[in-house]
């Protein structure tokens, strides 16, 4: 999360917008995937799930982490698609969503 959060730089903004001036990161861990803090999170339900040894407060984590997530990222992508256009379109072409491609 960290290493995200460095990569990003003046460019972090936890709202669905972009900043002026905004510029697409595609160094650090962006390299290789669009959403690693995304990632991250789900890595961390999915140890939050391990940790607890309980279905019901470890699923219900990691539960409202995969719907939080998924009700940013594709507003998330479209807003990326109409402001940077064919530049943030071949950076998802190059790029895995959550996990590098093979």
């Amino acid at each position: 999360m960290i290493w995200t959060h460095r990569a990003l730089g003046e460019n972090f903004f936890g709202g669905m917008k972009l900043r002026e001036g905004h510029q697409l990161v595609t160094a650090g861990p962006y390299r290789r995937v669009r959403h690693p803090l995304y990632t991250a999170f789900i890595l961390l339900g999915i140890a939050w799930f391990l940790l607890t040894g309980n279905w019901l407060i470890g699923g219900t984590w990691l539960t409202a982490i995969v719907l939080g997530i998924n009700t940013r990222l594709n507003p998330e992508e479209r807003m990326l698609l109409d402001e940077v256009g064919e530049v943030y379109a071949r950076y998802q072409r190059q790029t895995g969503r959550f996990l590098p491609r093979l």
